[in-house]
């Protein structure tokens, strides 16, 4: 099964110049939990969840319109598929990353879509087109589980 098949296409985006209290109100109008950072030509740069939004303006102790999303993703690795990938790109991603979200660009390395946790597992199961559980249960330990905290600057 292809990427293309289960990913979110439209996914909201911005520029990195967009402060995190911006953000955080794209992401509760659009009922989404990251923002893809975008440059010009469209190509992702960086992303932004709302965790990290949360987190930067308790370490930094400042208020999220205080904080713009280049302060988050500069030194952020950000991680990516291509649309016709197949899915288990996108699962060992976020099972080597300990990530929940992948960034799905196409040919050109413009934005694509998102593949998150949620679309894989609406596509667990038994039936034609379904990913069987043993496809999905190593990703799953791995992003659900406890892990050692990540080094963020300050």
């Amino acid at each position: 099964m292809k990427v293309a098949e289960i990913m979110v296409k439209n996914v909201c985006s911005s520029h990195a110049d967009i402060t995190l209290d911006e953000l955080a109100l794209m992401m509760w109008n659009e009922d989404c939990g990251c923002v893809p950072l975008i440059n010009e030509q469209r190509q992702p740069v960086g992303v932004v969840t709302d965790r990290d939004i949360a987190i930067a303006s308790a370490l930094q102790h400042k208020a999220p319109w205080d904080i713009y999303a280049h302060e988050l993703s500069a030194d952020k690795p950000l991680y990516l598929c291509s649309e016709t990938d197949d899915v288990k790109v996108a699962l060992e991603l976020m099972q080597t990353h300990q990530i929940r979200r992948v960034i799905v660009v196409n040919d050109d390395g413009e934005l694509a879509g998102i593949i998150s946790m949620g679309d894989v597992l609406a596509r667990t199961g038994a039936g034609k087109n379904k990913l069987s559980y043993g496809a999905i249960d190593a990703m799953m330990k791995s992003v659900s589980g406890h892990h050692a905290p990540m080094p963020l600057a300050v």
